[in-house]
């Protein structure tokens, strides 16, 4: 007996972590097990930079397990690598030039001295020590910020249909990589002058279902069959078209209830349980030297002050 909707808002929603490690979606089931364990923060935004970080979840050794987040990792950190080397020591494109500044004024400080060479990101950066000590509310050992030593930041892939739901699917859905470059900087009179002997990247996502009902991802269909004893099984992760139904969050099609993001919206209304939260990886950097896509050497390069 497939039980009504109201049930299932009320019960069985809470399962999907078990039901997606029971599928084999583990890191899908880690992220859903943090969300259900938190409560809900009425005045935060989802994807805003107010929701609560989480920076012990995805790792970029994990990423680099999954061949389809791998592929965006490596186009993502390469186009980077492409776009610093093609201008012959110059950069062309305005938004980069914008980029590399914020990193030479954040390393050289604001006195902008000349001749005096400063690494990027600086010594004892450690994004995530910052991170863990803001989620305790303690203040962080170092005063740097990720986003300033962020060089560029590509979306994933969107545009693929999902033909077979990976673990990334189920952890991630859209998701962002982050190019972090490392090495020198100089001022030489009204110019930056560049030695980049690295290239790292990281991963962000905003882990929410949504703002309302314009936001509503249809997350597969689901079964009670008990295949998994007391839980529902995986049914369909495929979109479904539906025709029938009376409750705007679970509607019944071919023996399935459709989930969205309403579903999980409407459980947070329900029970007061459900955090969003960002997460952000550890960061991965690669000596340019031992990186085929860099062509084997150290990224020259000047560009103006202003």
């Amino acid at each position: 007996m497939i039980p009504s909707a109201r049930i299932w808002q009320q019960t069985s929603l809470a399962q999907m972590p078990k039901i997606m490690h029971h599928r084999g979606y583990v890191m899908g089931a880690r992220m859903q097990e943090r969300w259900f364990q938190g409560q809900v923060r009425k005045k935060q935004t989802p994807g805003s930079e107010k929701l609560p970080l989480d920076c012990r979840i995805i790792s970029t050794s994990w990423a680099l397990s999954q061949s389809d987040l791998k592929g965006d990792v490596e186009n993502a950190v390469g186009k980077a690598t492409l776009g610093l080397r093609s201008g012959g020591g110059f950069i062309p494109n305005q938004p980069d030039k914008q980029a590399l500044r914020r990193i030479a004024e954040k390393a050289l400080g604001k006195s902008l001295p000349e001749n005096a060479p400063q690494p990027f990101p600086t010594k004892g950066f450690d994004h995530l020590n910052k991170l863990q000590q803001k989620m305790h509310g303690k203040p962080a050992k170092t005063a740097d910020s990720i986003e300033d030593w962020v060089y560029r930041i590509e979306k994933s892939n969107t545009s693929v249909p999902i033909l077979t739901v990976t673990d990334v699917d189920a952890a991630l859905g859209v998701y962002y990589v982050w190019v972090i470059p490392s090495g020198m900087v100089v001022r030489k009179g009204n110019e930056y002058h560049f030695t980049i002997t690295g290239m790292g990247w990281c991963l962000w996502d905003s882990f929410d279902f949504g703002k309302g009902d314009n936001d509503d991802q249809n997350l597969g269909a689901w079964d009670f069959n008990r295949q998994l004893g007391p839980f529902p099984s995986l049914g369909n992760w495929s979109i479904v078209s539906i025709h029938q139904g009376h409750d705007p969050a679970f509607r019944k099609v071919q023996g399935l209830w459709e989930v969205r993001n309403r579903t999980y919206r409407a459980f947070q209304n329900k029970w007061n349980k459900g955090e969003d939260f960002v997460i952000l990886s550890d960061i991965s950097t690669k000596s340019l030297g031992k990186n085929p896509v860099s062509k084997q050497t150290p990224i020259t390069l000047r560009i103006s002050i202003r």
